[in-house]
């Protein structure tokens, strides 16, 4: 009886030796939980924080983009009437130059390219191909005038900006000739290079028979 009055108490001791370490584990654990629940609620705060911050972030990029767009789609609309109200300026100014029998051109004397306009293109009696080789313009000038439109084109002239001059060209598409009054102004660099014409061509043939039946008459006798 002795002996299991020894193990009893022994099993007594153990129990609490055993229970005290649950409590002590109990406690860290309480611990660690109200750690844990102290950090989750400053993260939480901190989350909260940046959040407000980002959202604001967001709200003032959001301002800034419509802001933008709306810019944007103001210029867009300025864009399009502009371009609209060119396209209008381009057909009166065709039409006017179509009624005129008048062409416009642009030359690059460096690249020796042209570009004209619709009715620049029906005077010369070619298609409507952009840009052109300056080659291709000289074949249409009558062969008597060719060295001097080849020297409008290509050399100086002493730094002379306007010329204006009349002669014969030769149509592609029918090789009929025709009688044009040529008008241009050259533009030269700070190196006094000649690199760019613009002018204008009309097609005066009629002018031009009117002026020979005058000329005629005023030498015979009617």
């Amino acid at each position: 009886t002795t002996r299991q009055l020894s193990d009893l108490a022994m099993k007594n001791v153990l129990q609490a030796r055993e229970i005290a370490k649950r409590k002590i584990y109990e406690f860290e654990i309480k611990q660690i939980n109200e750690n844990l629940e102290r950090i989750i609620q400053k993260r939480t705060f901190q989350l909260k924080q940046m959040n407000a911050g980002l959202e604001d972030k967001i709200a003032e990029r959001t301002q800034r983009l419509s802001q933008i767009n709306k810019m944007l789609e103001s210029e867009i609309s300025t864009r399009i009437e502009m371009e609209e109200s060119l396209r209008k300026s381009e057909r009166v100014l065709y039409e006017s130059q179509k009624v005129a029998h008048i062409g416009s051109y642009v030359v690059d004397c460096q690249k020796k390219i042209w570009k004209g306009s619709p009715e620049l293109y029906r005077i010369f009696g070619i298609a409507e191909i952009i840009p052109r080789p300056l080659s291709e313009w000289l074949q249409i000038v009558h062969p008597d005038s060719r060295r001097r439109i080849l020297n409008l084109l290509l050399k100086k002239h002493n730094h002379k900006r306007r010329f204006e001059l009349e002669y014969k060209i030769i149509r592609s598409n029918d090789a009929t000739q025709r009688w044009v009054r040529h008008i241009c102004e050259h533009a030269y660099d700070d190196q006094k290079n000649l690199v760019q014409i613009i002018g204008t061509i009309q097609d005066i043939t009629e002018y031009k028979k009117t002026e020979s039946e005058i000329l005629y008459l005023s030498y015979h006798d009617t």
